[in-house]
């Protein structure tokens, strides 16, 4: 149910986007119409909360909220509601990566394998041709979302990997497609690998507080998910 709303939401917004861009829109009409769009949605999903803002050449042009952050009620949500980005956080962890890569601090054809040595697939030398470059664009040749069930359920990372060399994979790197979260995490020791610092640190320092996205963060304690990104690396937060 709760896909269900998540795509619907996605159309709707895709919908109103091209709708607000593609003609001389007002935006009170327009902010009232996806408002009511949304909130019908809620109800009719029991979806306890939602927010979205209106953004025109860099500027908040519209806010509203719905709801709350539980189906106790016990709290409404707000302008400085703490949001997890899931998948979304994947940006973060590309941009750190390329922006490594382009200073030459680590190399995208380094194999995953030189930051974490005992990673391994069923296939005997196959994480050998996993390269850094394939987490980013999901062409590892494993099987899409490996592993996801694990997270779920709250098992770390180190145990996770441990679990791969029960994995064979299904193709060579680069032949196809398979979404990963799990895989998309082995990111974080590579580039922890090659820097001083942690990846919460340069997180911080290179996108945060340089684009003052002062509200977001690496791991939330009320959510306990400060070691995973949805599912993957350190989720981010931000409202």
């Amino acid at each position: 149910m709760v896909s269900s709303m998540i795509f619907r939401l996605t159309f709707l917004f895709i919908t109103f986007f091209f709708t607000f861009t593609g003609y001389a829109v007002d935006i009170d009409s327009f902010n009232k119409k996806l408002s009511a769009r949304i909130s019908n949605d809620l109800k009719q999903y029991d979806i306890p909360g939602a927010a979205y803002a209106i953004v025109k050449k860099n500027q908040v042009v519209a806010m509203e909220n719905f709801g709350y952050t539980d189906v106790a009620k016990n709290q409404k949500i707000d302008n400085n509601t703490v949001f997890r980005l899931a998948s979304v956080s994947k940006p973060f962890a590309a941009t750190i990566t390329t922006m490594l890569a382009q200073e030459q601090q680590l190399n995208l054809s380094d194999p995953v394998t030189k930051y974490l040595p005992n990673f391994a697939l069923a296939t005997q030398g196959a994480a050998n041709k996993i390269q850094l470059k394939h987490l980013l664009s999901h062409s590892s040749g494993l099987m899409p979302n490996a592993y996801d069930n694990l997270l779920h359920e709250n098992w770390s990372m180190d145990k996770i990997i441990g679990r791969f060399d029960r994995i064979t994979p299904i193709c060579q790197p680069e032949k196809c497609y398979g979404y990963q979260n799990i895989a998309y995490g082995l990111l974080e020791p590579a580039i922890e690998g090659s820097q001083s610092k942690s990846y919460a640190k340069l997180l911080q320092d290179r996108v945060f507080t340089p684009l003052n996205m002062t509200n977001a963060s690496l791991g939330i304690d009320v959510y306990k998910t400060v070691s995973y990104t949805h599912l993957t690396l350190p989720t981010i937060y931000s409202v």
